[in-house]
């Protein structure tokens, strides 16, 4: 199988997820860091190169300003001190992930994007995310759609 490269729109959302772990104190980054970051990205929010999922969740009527504050709420802070090169992924954040690469496949697209990021969210059901996303009435099955229809 070919190997599957990273957007630079998802490098980046990776990368802020794991500053925002950092910030928090938190020791590992995970899948509410992921969505945290995802709808944090304002630089995929100019115009023509808007984020394929951050088009899909306004269509599907999500207050994005709402579920960042939910997950303000839910991240919280720690006592833990770690460096942002040191932060790995929860396993649910790994699994998220490789979840995104499997959506891009299937969709046959050749990089991976924020779209696959979100479902790949939503399809790790368990995780932190996918509960907060489900709890806003974002399915897995309304963002697929979504995202297949945008293209």
């Amino acid at each position: 199988m070919e190997p599957i490269e990273f957007s630079e729109t998802l490098r980046r959302v990776l990368g802020h997820a794991r500053e925002e772990a950092a910030r928090l104190r938190h020791e590992h980054v995970g899948t509410e860091h992921l969505l945290f970051a995802l709808l944090q990205d304002h630089d995929a929010d100019d115009g023509a190169t808007r984020a394929v999922a951050l088009v899909a969740l306004d269509t599907l009527g999500v207050d994005r300003t709402k579920l960042i504050h939910v997950l303000e709420q839910t991240m919280g802070g720690s006592r833990t001190t770690s460096s942002q090169e040191q932060l790995a992924y929860t396993s649910r954040a790994r699994a998220v992930l490789e979840h995104a690469v499997a959506e891009a496949r299937l969709l046959k697209h050749d990089t991976v994007r924020t779209e696959h990021l979100l479902l790949g969210l939503l399809r790790e059901d368990r995780g932190v995310a996918a509960q907060i996303l489900l709890d806003h009435g974002i399915t897995f099955d309304k963002a697929r759609a979504e995202v297949v229809r945008l293209g």
